[in-house]
């Protein structure tokens, strides 16, 4: 089974936020923060139900080296769409919203 994954806006704007915070302090970290990102997004390609379930069929996983998580949820067998890309101590539900 082969899905597709597409970010709505609003994971969109925390990934750019995110990545523009990083890239002011190195190139290398922000460049690092996407390759770890990809890595997680490939992860819930090949594994969409390992993320942690959080309620009404959305997941949360863990980057693996930066304090961020992505929120996603299976729409169907060949859609996940990612709601947002958080930090772990800043707002943590704020996608909610």
């Amino acid at each position: 089974m082969s899905f597709s994954f597409e970010l709505e806006d609003q994971a969109k704007k925390d990934f750019w936020s995110t990545f523009d915070y990083y890239a002011k302090i190195d190139q290398d970290l922000a460049f690092k923060f996407s390759l770890d990102f990809e890595n997680s997004v490939e992860q819930i390609l090949q594994f969409p139900d390992s993320g942690l379930l959080i309620g009404e069929g959305f997941h949360r996983i863990l980057l693996s080296s930066f304090p961020n998580y992505i929120i996603y949820k299976k729409i169907n067998e060949d859609l996940i769409v990612c709601f947002a890309v958080g930090h772990t101590r800043r707002k943590p539900d704020y996608w909610k919203e």
